[in-house]
């Protein structure tokens, strides 16, 4: 028997919301790829059936691996908790 198809919920989250300190330096060269062309970007990812926009990524102009610090997978998993709970 086929499960139906979850709904996904989309959530965002203000641009301006202050990023809390890391411990982490910034990522300088791309550890896929070796290039230097890093640049941060506000994206849209999908997780655990959530859409959460303006999540912060560093992400490589040569190979277009992204990279998530740890304050956006806290944003992933605010909002993936968000939708369990309610």
């Amino acid at each position: 028997m086929r499960k139906p198809a979850s709904r996904s919920t989309t959530y965002s989250f203000p641009r301006s919301a202050p990023l809390k300190p890391i411990s982490l330096p910034p990522l300088r060269k791309c550890p896929v790829c070796g290039s230097r062309q890093i640049r941060r970007v506000n994206a849209s990812k999908q997780w655990k059936g959530v859409t959460v926009r303006d999540v912060p990524v560093d992400q490589c102009d040569n190979c277009g691996e992204k990279f998530y610090d740890p304050h956006a997978i806290a944003m992933l998993s605010s909002a993936s908790r968000k939708r369990r709970a309610g």
